[in-house]
């Protein structure tokens, strides 16, 4: 099953990082605009997201995601979607709703593993598999990080 990635053209170099080779990895970072993201992600089997759009126009769709959280409050702005699979790494500064890591490390989101998240992936795509082609990644992480949850090194 093909995964896509999806983000703005600020984040395709990232996207190429994650996809860095691999078989079956489409990078459309910044070739979407709004609708196109809405017609890919209607038909994806999964999505697999920070806080973002993307992650709300998912849970508008009602479609299986893993909402990945991390200086932000899944309580705040979390998906209001039953197929919804929020993960967040507690850490005493988190929810700090910052951009940039004061402490510099992230470690809200890089100390999610790629494994933990691509168990909870695997239970979340069984949840809805009507003739949808593929996954979706949006966006690479957190800044400076070349691929903190590790999907450029497990395929689908």
């Amino acid at each position: 099953m093909p995964i896509v990635i999806v983000g703005t053209r600020q984040e395709y170099s990232l996207g190429e990082n994650i996809r860095s080779g691999e078989e079956g990895i489409v990078n459309l970072c910044g070739a979407t605009d709004l609708p196109g993201l809405v017609a890919v992600l209607s038909r994806a089997v999964l999505l697999v997201s920070n806080d973002s759009g993307a992650m709300h126009v998912m849970a508008a769709l009602r479609r299986p995601q893993v909402a990945i959280f991390g200086s932000t409050s899944p309580k705040w702005t979390g998906p209001l979607n039953p197929a919804a699979a929020i993960m967040t790494h507690d850490e005493p500064c988190a929810p700090c709703f910052r951009r940039t890591c004061r402490f510099g490390h992230y470690n809200c989101l890089v100390k999610l593993s790629s494994k933990t998240v691509l168990k909870k992936a695997s239970t979340c795509s069984v949840v809805n598999k009507k003739a949808s082609p593929y996954h979706v990644v949006h966006g690479p992480g957190a800044p400076g990080t070349r691929d903190p949850i590790g999907l450029r090194h497990h395929p689908q």
